[in-house]
């Protein structure tokens, strides 16, 4: 019976082994090493490369371990850093805010001024209210002003409790201001929008006014202080059949990005103001 062509090479390469050792013993194996470093060196070549990775997979299974638990650690690391930069981040914007609005407190020497927080904003997209934070117990009053950074007019107190009061926004349907260009003197009155932005109306269509141009409150009436910065002149439209212009102002305060504000103690209004229609 005839052997498996794998068996007889087997045995072929233990019979050449056998014959190299014994020949080697003797002495006599000499000159066929380099042939054999010649022809089984790529071999071995390509064994080490096969095999490598398994034997460095074996010694190094025992640190498996210790690099894990490293990854955790710094995974927890990267996300306490994380932590700690939004808390430097929120402190940095806390600091900015606080400095802003006691610049704008510094253009009018002569009033004082409650510093209070935003906690809340109005229950309906219709009107524009917040929640500030203090109330009575601060010395704040139905009908006093509220201001923001760069001593722009947020609102005005409406409601009144010990420790909160509700400001309705100069950018509520209900809100009337009255109002001036600075730049041309021209008057009229800035009223609310429902998309949340101003109109500057009867204002008559001969009046100089243009885009671009600072809105401003004129005192009259008693209710503000005159200077007040309200907006700025974004579209003035009106033909020579119309009795007044229509002009679109942009406020100089975004009621989605309110946090604090300043609320003018020391300024006594004309009159209060009543709760809008679907507020507190």
């Amino acid at each position: 019976m005839s052997l498996s062509r794998p068996l007889a090479w087997t045995l072929s390469l233990l019979l050449v082994a056998v014959v190299a050792l014994g020949m080697a013993r003797i002495g006599l194996a000499s000159p066929f090493q380099s042939l054999f470093s010649r022809i089984f060196s790529p071999i071995e070549a390509g064994v080490h490369h096969v095999t490598a990775p398994i034997a460095d997979f074996i010694a190094n299974a025992g640190s498996y371990g210790q690099i894990r638990q490293e990854n955790q650690d710094l995974r927890a690391e990267n996300e306490r850093l994380r932590s700690q930069i939004a808390q430097l981040q929120e402190q940095q914007a806390e600091a900015t805010q606080t400095a802003q609005l006691q610049q704008a407190a510094q253009l009018f020497p002569n009033q004082d001024f409650v510093d209070a927080s935003v906690i809340a904003r109005g229950p309906n997209n219709v009107h524009d209210t917040i929640e500030l934070n203090k109330g009575a117990n601060a010395g704040i009053q139905n009908g006093m002003i509220v201001i923001g950074k760069g001593g722009a007019l947020v609102g005005t107190v409406y409601k009144t409790l010990a420790t909160v009061c509700w400001v309705r926004l100069i950018t509520d349907p209900d809100s009337d201001v009255n109002a001036m260009v600075l730049e041309t003197r021209v008057m009229g009155t800035v009223s609310g929008t429902l998309n949340h932005r101003l109109q500057l109306q009867f204002v008559e269509t001969t009046a100089d006014v243009a885009a671009g141009d600072t809105v401003i409150t004129s005192g009259l009436g008693g209710n503000y202080p005159k200077g007040l910065l309200i907006g700025r002149v974004a579209k003035v439209e009106g033909g020579p059949n119309d009795l007044f212009k229509t002009i679109t102002v942009d406020p100089a305060i975004h009621p989605e990005t309110l946090e604090g504000v300043l609320v003018m103690v020391s300024f006594v209004p004309a009159r209060g103001t009543t709760s809008p229609a679907g507020g507190p």
